[in-house]
């Protein structure tokens, strides 16, 4: 069964393993580079909430949810902010 799992100190390191193909490459960014722009956008006052996909215990996949704009990002498109 499926499940999805905050990203924590306990499963990071597994999340930062996973990868992509390499046709699916561009259209998202690398998991490293979503764990890295969740905390600062939670340090900025932003909101992101980054999980592992899980399939039993094995993790298959990453998401990332996140809305509003933190103290950091110059020029947020209008859509992102509230």
């Amino acid at each position: 069964m499926l499940r999805l799992e905050k990203a924590n100190g306990k499963n990071v390191w597994e999340l930062l393993t996973l990868r992509v193909s390499d046709d699916q490459r561009s259209y998202v960014a690398s998991n490293d580079t979503s764990i890295i722009e969740a905390y600062t956008a939670i340090i900025g006052n932003g909101y992101a909430f980054p999980f592992g996909i899980y399939d039993e215990d094995t993790p298959v996949g990453f998401l990332m949810i996140g809305f509003d704009v933190d103290d950091y990002w110059d020029d947020a498109p209008a859509i992102a902010k509230d």
